[in-house]
């Protein structure tokens, strides 16, 4: 297992993710292009490097699941692509091979609201001038990812003080967990999951135990 940090680009590092964000998105970077190569890179550099997987917080979260054709499965936090007129956007996501993900939001997040961008308030970075009327709350994104990856149901459970919707029946593992109490944070440790879950989420992709406890 290795990993990969591509950065951003721009004084202050950014995605151009469509909806998000800073100096990437107004001049209109192609990161999708860019992160195509970078997995094409990655995977000849790599030894059997059969799968690449993206995990993303925040504008990082927007890009991962708004370019998750890319991957073998993703996970983000805190930031997620609309999926509006999917069908309408091949390039962005893969509509005939479903795509793993392993989505997660705060309930106390400010800066991208779980509600949805923006009733009455402003979001961070223009997010709710730039995506109009297609700003979407997270369960609803979920609903879409869940409707992608041909889901027959959804069930919740409950881990620590995170609540977590996973689709089932689906064609690709497809769960969504939404942390009480959590701002826009990336949790290293805590009662819920934590990106050491991300990575477990990923081996398991892989067939393989879990690497970190």
């Amino acid at each position: 297992l290795a990993a990969v940090a591509p950065r951003g680009s721009g004084a202050h590092l950014s995605w151009n993710a469509r909806y998000c964000c800073g100096e990437a998105a107004a001049r209109g970077v192609d990161d999708v292009g860019f992160l195509e190569k970078v997995v094409a890179d990655a995977r000849g550099r790599v030894a059997g490097a059969g799968k690449v997987f993206g995990l993303g917080f925040s504008n990082g979260g927007y890009m991962v699941s708004g370019a998750s054709r890319l991957f073998d499965g993703i996970s983000p936090w805190g930031g997620h692509d609309p999926l509006d007129a999917a069908a309408a956007r091949p390039a962005s996501v893969n509509a005939t091979t479903p795509t793993p993900i392993f989505m997660h939001h705060g309930s106390r997040d400010g800066v991208v609201r779980p509600g949805g961008c923006c009733a009455g308030a402003s979001c961070c970075c223009d997010i709710d001038a730039r995506s109009g009327d297609v700003c979407a709350p997270f369960e609803s994104v979920f609903a879409r990812w869940v409707a992608v990856n041909r889901c027959s149901g959804v069930e919740r459970v409950h881990v620590g003080r995170a609540a977590c919707d996973r689709g089932v029946g689906c064609a690709a593992n497809t769960t969504a967990c939404l942390h009480k109490g959590l701002g826009h944070a990336l949790p290293q440790f805590g009662p819920g999951p934590t990106t050491a879950d991300s990575v477990d989420f990923f081996m398991s992709l892989l067939g393989q135990p879990a690497v970190v406890t």
